[in-house]
């Protein structure tokens, strides 16, 4: 990301709020307060349910593009009817 002019450092921090760094950076800091609640558990879960939508979301991706492309035919049929009296 290239920033231009006046530098737009909120946009830029917007950004990377949606990263996946930010996201494990948050992951592990809420995983590590839970532990300092001394709840273990709800630490593994969650921690169990962040990083297996990360290791499973390739896979998911996958397997939407390849039932999409069945399920949709990529057609497009455009019949217009142009007049001199449009062009003008």
């Amino acid at each position: 990301m290239v920033l231009v002019g006046s530098r737009n450092w909120a946009g830029f921090f917007l950004d990377l709020l949606g990263g996946v760094g930010f996201l494990v950076l948050l992951t592990l800091s809420v995983a590590g307060y839970l532990l300092l609640l001394g709840k273990p558990r709800m630490m593994w879960f969650v921690l169990g349910a962040v990083f297996g939508g990360f290791a499973a979301g390739p896979d998911i991706q996958v397997r939407i593009r390849q039932t999409s492309s069945r399920l949709v035919a990529h057609r497009i049929y455009v019949y217009t009817k142009v007049s001199r009296a449009d062009i003008r």
